[in-house]
């Protein structure tokens, strides 16, 4: 994102399944609550925060795109879970339709 960017507009990052990375810079003034929405392979742990202005408003905004940030990768692991969860039921299934077609 350019430094001269001031705020993140409605899914301005939404689907974005290449989104693996995301700097936040001083002048970022507003955001969007859905602006990642469905950046599911984003790794969170490389937010990157570049603040060059020590005022207590970009300390502010800093700290609620780290709050969404910290959402969306909550989101993003229980979304992961249950897609496992099915996985293993469904495999389950399977398993057990094995089973039971080997014992007839």
């Amino acid at each position: 994102m350019p430094e001269s960017a001031g705020d993140l507009g409605d899914h301005c990052f939404a689907s974005c399944d290449s989104l693996v990375e995301f700097v936040v810079h001083s002048n970022l003034t507003d955001y969007a609550d859905n602006a990642f929405d469905g950046c599911y392979y984003m790794n969170y742990d490389s937010v990157t925060i570049n603040v060059e202005d020590n005022s207590t408003a970009t300390l502010a905004i800093v700290a609620a795109a780290l709050v969404v940030v910290g959402v969306i990768a909550i989101l993003v692991y229980n979304k992961k879970q249950k897609k496992l969860q099915q996985e293993i039921i469904e495999n389950n299934k399977i398993k057990e339709e094995l089973e039971a077609a080997k014992t007839e």
